[in-house]
C-alpha cells in the first residue's frame, strides 16, 4: 500500500470511534426543539416541554453552574421515545407520594391532592388539618425523622415518588437504594417568598395539576403584592425562624 494511502487508512481508523461516539450522543438528544415554560420568580428550576414529555432541570443552589437533578416527566401509558434525554424518568401523574417536608405536604393539599400523600416525615411539625386527620385515621403513615425515615414502612407503602429537601454535600441514606424516584425540591433555597411559592408549579407538573398550580400561584402573587402595598415598615427587627435541634438552631 502506498505510504500516503496507508496514513489515510490509519487516520480513518483513529477517527471511527470519535464518529461513533458522536452518533451515540446525538441519538440521546431530543430531535425537536422544546418550548421553555417561563418562571416569574423561581430561579431553581427550568421546565422545557416537548411533544411527548417534559424536562425539568433543577439548578444546584450551591453551585449554579451545574444541575442538581434532571427529571423527565412522561405520561403513564405512553411509550418511551427513542431520543429521550438522560435523567430520572417520572411517569405522570404521580398518585402516591411520601412528603418529607410540611411545605410540600401543604402544596399537595392546596392542589387537592392530600389523598395522594401516603406517608410524611416530621409529623409533629405538620399543621395542615387534612394531613393531621389522615395521620390520626391511619390513612397517612408517620415515617419518623426525615434524616432517618422508616425504610420498612416506605417499602410497604409503595409510593411512586418521594418528595425530599436537598442539603449541600448530603445524601439520603438507605432511601437512595430503593427503586423509588426521589424528587428534590430545593424551594427553600429561593431568595424571595414568591420564588419559593412558585415551586407549586413544579409540583403541579408531575401530579397532573398544572392548571390548578398556575391558578393558585397567581392568586398567591396577587394577594402578596397587595399586602406589600399596604405595609409601611419603620424598623426591621431580626427574626429567627425554623427550629432548634440539640445545640444548633437551623434557620
Amino acid at each position: 500500500m502506498h505510504t500516503s494511502s496507508l496514513r489515510l487508512f490509519r487516520l480513518i481508523l483513529l477517527l471511527l470511534p470519535l464518529w461513533a461516539g458522536q452518533s451515540c450522543r446525538q441519538a440521546n438528544r431530543p430531535l425537536t426543539t422544546g418550548e421553555e415554560l417561563e418562571t416569574t420568580y423561581a430561579r431553581g428550576f427550568q421546565i422545557t416541554r416537548y411533544p411527548d414529555y417534559c424536562v425539568a432541570d433543577l439548578r444546584d443552589p450551591w453551585d449554579t453552574t451545574r444541575l442538581l437533578h434532571r427529571y423527565i416527566f412522561l405520561e403513564k401509558g405512553k411509550e418511551i421515545p427513542p431520543q429521550l434525554p438522560e435523567g430520572t424518568l417520572i411517569r405522570t401523574p404521580v398518585n402516591r407520594m411520601v412528603a418529607y417536608s410540611t411545605v410540600h405536604g401543604s402544596m399537595l393539599n392546596e392542589l387537592g391532592l392530600a389523598h395522594s400523600i401516603v406517608g410524611v416525615c416530621e409529623a409533629e411539625y405538620i399543621s395542615v388539618p387534612t394531613i393531621q386527620e389522615g395521620l390520626q385515621s391511619g390513612e397517612i403513615a408517620d415515617l419518623g425523622r426525615s434524616i432517618a425515615p422508616n425504610i420498612e414502612k416506605i417499602i410497604e407503602l409503595s409510593p411512586e415518588a418521594i418528595l425530599v429537601s436537598p442539603f449541600e454535600n448530603s445524601g439520603y441514606g438507605r432511601v437512595e437504594k430503593l427503586a423509588i424516584p426521589l424528587i428534590e425540591c430545593a424551594d427553600y433555597m429561593e431568595n424571595t417568598p414568591l420564588g419559593r411559592a412558585e415551586w407549586i408549579r413544579f409540583i403541579g407538573l408531575f401530579t397532573g395539576r398544572e392548571r390548578e398550580a398556575d391558578s393558585i400561584f397567581q392568586e398567591v402573587e396577587s394577594r402578596y403584592t397587595e399586602l406589600c402595598r399596604q405595609v409601611t415598615v419603620q424598623s426591621r427587627p431580626t427574626v429567627l425562624s425554623e427550629k432548634k435541634i440539640g445545640a444548633t438552631w437551623f434557620v
